[in-house]
């Protein structure tokens, strides 16, 4: 027995067939949303040429002491790659679109060392047991955030440094230097921008403490 289909059902069932095939086609793709966007402090080491080693030389710096560059470390909270930013004292929110390609505490290290090397200090993040004359900094991120207390909004960047004579053990600078940097637009881009702007002063002032405490010990 041979059953008709009418063609107006036939019809039906294959526009039914393709609305299927096609759902199920983008079930699968799934909507992926907009990418993560990643940032750096690239603008801060582009602006601190690192010396090389023959630069070094030639100056005179490889026979200086050395500061040892301790690993940095970072408050909880600042310490993954994601970007805060906080409208409410005490509650951190991160972006979701937005994030460091690090954690705040691995990109600045090698900045560090070419800000020091910049004001002509000898710096390293490698520790040597040759040398019996040497410093080591001590570096603690205390806060990098973006606050949305007022307009325009502000990066709030805070380390705590300490440079200790390795020979010694004695403590000769324990200081915070701290930032606020007004944001250009309201949004991660113009947070990161401050952020980058935040880091290089507070490094500037950094390094020149440290020439500074370096030299008032070599006139002594």
């Amino acid at each position: 027995m041979i059953i008709t289909i009418p063609t107006y059902l036939l019809q039906i069932l294959m526009g039914v067939l393709i609305v299927c095939v096609l759902f199920g086609c983008s079930m699968l793709v799934g909507d992926r949303g907009p990418a993560t966007v990643h940032y750096s402090f690239d603008a801060v080491l582009s602006a601190l040429p690192r010396a090389s080693d023959s630069a070094l030389l030639a100056s005179g710096l490889l026979n200086q002491p050395t500061i040892y560059v301790a690993p940095i470390k970072s408050a909880a909270g600042f310490d993954s790659n994601k970007i805060v930013y906080i409208r409410q004292q005490f509650q951190p929110n991160y972006y979701r679109l937005g994030q460091w390609v690090d954690a705040p505490a691995v990109m600045l290290e090698p900045i560090v060392i070419s800000a020091l090397q910049q004001v002509g200090l000898n710096a390293s993040n490698h520790l040597s047991t040759a040398k019996s004359e040497q410093f080591q900094l001590n570096i603690d991120i205390l806060r990098l955030q973006q606050e949305f207390f007022s307009q325009p909004s502000k990066v709030h960047f805070t380390i705590r440094m300490r440079l200790i004579d390795q020979s010694s053990g004695a403590l000769l600078v324990d200081r915070e230097f701290n930032k606020l940097i007004p944001s250009a637009t309201e949004d991660t881009y113009g947070g990161v921008v401050a952020a980058n702007a935040a880091v290089r002063a507070v490094l500037d002032e950094l390094a020149t403490l440290c020439r500074s405490e370096l030299a008032l010990r070599h006139a002594q």
